[in-house]
């Protein structure tokens, strides 16, 4: 994809990338309360994910204009481990936030697949990418629905 003034608009990606991971880290860090080992869990793979990209960035910036999988596949992993905790952790009680846990569970998995295929896929025919970054936007949207559900069911409409 090209900007406005004709240059590339991947670091977008990597400042999305990180802020969905920071955000949905913090949200679960509030949701295991009870569970202080998965709160220091998340906690430390938080930190040590920010340390690391931080390096990362710093020693070669000339990334923040390349695809970076390594950064897709360490952001999503905690929101899959989290997500799938989570549902663990939530097996005998009531899910306050099942629809968006499922969609978190899908898109992470669904994101982490779909880019690991689709750098190959680049690499051999970029035809057959086509195929990739649509099934990437469903994912997107499948997400979108699945937090719009549970927005429905926390705060129904009154009459």
């Amino acid at each position: 994809m090209t900007a406005y003034f004709t240059s590339d608009n991947l670091y977008f990606s990597h400042i999305y990338f990180y802020f969905q991971f920071l955000t949905l880290g913090l949200l679960y860090h509030n949701l295991f309360k009870k569970y202080p080992k998965q709160q220091k869990f998340i906690r430390i793979y938080v930190l040590l994910t920010t340390v690391y990209l931080l390096i990362y960035y710093i020693i070669s910036p000339a990334m923040w204009f390349k695809f970076n999988l390594t950064e897709i596949i360490i952001t999503n992993y905690l929101l899959i481990v989290c997500s799938l905790m989570y549902n663990y952790n939530t097996l005998s009680k009531r899910r306050l936030l099942g629809y968006f846990n499922i969609g978190v569970t899908s898109y992470s998995i669904l994101c982490c697949s779909l880019f690991l295929y689709g750098n190959v896929m680049a690499k051999v025919d970029l035809s057959a990418a086509i195929y990739v970054w649509t099934l990437h936007f469903l994912a997107i949207i499948f997400f979108q629905i699945m937090i719009f559900v549970q927005l429905i069911k926390l705060f129904p409409f009154r009459k």
